[in-house]
This record gives structure tokens, sequence and C-alpha cells, in this order.
């Protein structure tokens, strides 16, 4: 049985070209680097890249979850604190602002009392 595939790829290999490179950094390439660039068909034998100016995204630390909840989730940061935060609801007939409302309070007591327990231990 065979893989689906999303995509395919069709080499093709341009002899004798001018390519030219438009980066962020000065100076050549090294070998075996690489760059996320636009590429043009300027010409008949003639090519540029332009390197994205758009840098990579340095994702954000988050706090770790201490308590996955149905309705809530509990977090600490970096000092040791705790902090709540809600999930979103789903409504619909038969669950209402005030079912979440109450179910979130309930979570909450319950935890607290949790987190008091294990601080008199």
């Amino acid at each position: 049985m065979g893989t689906k595939r999303n995509w395919d790829f069709y080499p093709n290999t341009e002899l004798d070209i001018d390519l030219k490179l438009i980066t962020r950094k000065p100076g050549r390439m090294s070998v075996g680097d690489s760059i996320n660039c636009m590429l043009t068909r300027n010409g008949d034998y003639h090519y540029t890249a332009v390197e994205n100016a758009i840098k990579k995204k340095v994702t954000e630390k988050r706090p770790p979850h201490v308590y996955l909840g149905k309705r809530i989730n509990v977090k600490r940061k970096d000092d040791g604190t705790l902090y709540p935060t809600f999930n979103r609801p789903r409504y619909n007939k038969d669950f209402s602002f005030q079912d979440f409302c109450r179910e979130a309070a309930e979570e909450l007591l319950m935890i607290a009392h949790s987190v008091r327990e294990a601080l008199e231990e």
C-alpha cells in the first residue's frame, strides 16, 4: 500500500548560472550553511536569493502547570507563586455561564484546600 503525500518534489539542476545572494550577514556563506530566502529568476541564467528579514520567533518560557483541571489550571511563577487560569468553556443549552462559574469555584476551593494541606505537611 502506497503512502499518501501532500506534495511532490521535482529535482532540477541549473547549470552555469549567476546567483546573487542578498543576506543579513556580510561575506560568503560557510559550507553547510542555509538561509530562508525568496528565490527569483531574473533572466535565462541569472537568479537572486533575498534572505527573509523575519528572524525566527523566540519562544517565551511559559510557567509550568501544577494542576490541569476541567475548568481551571494552576501555574507556578519563577518565584514559586501559584496562580489560577480559567479554561475556555463551551456553552450550550445544557451548560451555561453560571454552570461554568459554579464548577470553577468548586475546583478552586478543592485546589485551595489541597495546597493548604500540602503546606501544612
